[in-house]
């Protein structure tokens, strides 16, 4: 579902490619604290943490405050994937 794209995009996109993507709308990326936060009308829709780094995948957590739930990300094991 697109949704769950999104979600995926808030908590793997680079901070840069979500700028681009968020310019000219009502929603904003920001991030603080080990924490990626996203934000529609100013207010807080969901928190990533800790902050997603491509350069080195690691377990995310996404409180997703619109849709009322948590979602943990984990990447797979680079040694044991096919």
């Amino acid at each position: 579902p697109a949704w769950l794209a999104s979600r995926l995009e808030w908590s793997l996109w680079p901070r840069a490619a979500l700028d681009r993507a968020f310019n000219g709308s009502a929603w904003q990326v920001t991030e603080h604290d080990d924490q990626r936060d996203i934000r529609y009308h100013g207010r807080l829709a969901a928190s990533i943490t800790p902050q997603p780094d491509p350069a080195h995948p690691q377990t995310l957590t996404l409180d997703d405050r619109q849709g009322g739930y948590r979602l943990t990300i984990t990447p797979l094991d680079q040694e044991g994937a096919p």
